[in-house]
């Protein structure tokens, strides 16, 4: 009984010191995803206590809501003393603003009691200062054989910031064809505005809805937006051209 009660204090005494103090921390705050050439890479900041290179495995991966693997890069590093930071490539593949990037450090076994594993999960729109939603709108009313502008934005996620340096692009799809914008005037605050000549149309065969394909990309990261342009239907129009208004009354012949 007196040995039965000697090992239970023995192992209550060690087991919460297997690992001690930890010698290794990664700070989440400042884990960054970088551009380099245009492709996504992650920098992973340590800092260690211990007085001698520690050695280890870091490992990085993007996940979906359904914390679905996406993509994945395991290294080998050595830990010197105090701050450094570990860079490794990982292109976003598929672009989404609500992808996460989960991080593992993990000691090699001769080192293992100088730190458990080290993990953690973070959202891209934290660490990624180019990532954006992209948002687009047009006002007033698009008429055949008139102009119409569609404005377009970059908007950082977590900063609600403009994203500058964004590249744009951008078609009208209408009576099966695709124009190109007659005027693109980009800014720099993450803003752009596309003009179209919407082609007029003698008939009542025109598309009464056009759509405006947006896209934009910064480095590897790419968003893609649709814009419904709703076109009068021809009575309308006509009855637009004779009155200069489109009041009811004037549609309906009253």
């Amino acid at each position: 009984m007196r040995l039965a009660v000697f090992a239970f204090v023995v192992g209550s005494v060690c087991l919460p010191g297997v690992y001690g103090e930890s010698s290794i921390a990664i700070d989440e705050s400042k884990i960054r995803a970088v551009l380099r050439n245009n492709s996504t890479a992650v920098l992973v900041p340590v800092s260690s206590s211990a007085d001698h290179a520690l050695r280890g495995i870091l490992t990085i991966q993007w996940v979906n809501d359904d914390d679905q693997q996406l993509g994945a890069v395991r290294r080998d590093v050595t830990i010197p003393p105090g701050e450094s930071a570990f860079e490794s490539p990982l292109p976003f593949g598929k672009s989404s603003i609500w992808k996460r990037l989960r991080y593992n450090l993990t000691l090699s076994p001769a080192e293992a009691r100088a730190s458990p594993p080290l993990s953690g999960i973070v959202s891209v729109s934290q660490i990624a200062d180019y990532v954006f939603e992209l948002k687009a709108s047009y006002a007033g009313v698009a008429r055949r054989g008139s102009r119409i502008v569609v404005h377009a934005e970059a908007i950082q996620p977590a900063t609600r910031m403009p994203v500058s340096g964004v590249q744009w692009s951008a078609a009208l799809s209408v009576d099966g064809k695709k124009l190109n914008p007659v005027r693109t005037i980009k800014r720099e605050d993450g803003f752009n505005d596309f003009t179209f000549d919407i082609p007029a149309a003698e008939d009542d065969e025109g598309d009464e809805e056009a759509s405006v394909e947006i896209t934009a990309r910064r480095g590897d990261f790419k968003q893609d937006a649709t814009v419904a342009v709703e076109i009068p239907p021809y009575l309308e129009r006509q009855a637009y051209l004779s009155t200069g208004t489109n009041d009811s009354s004037a549609r309906c012949g009253s």
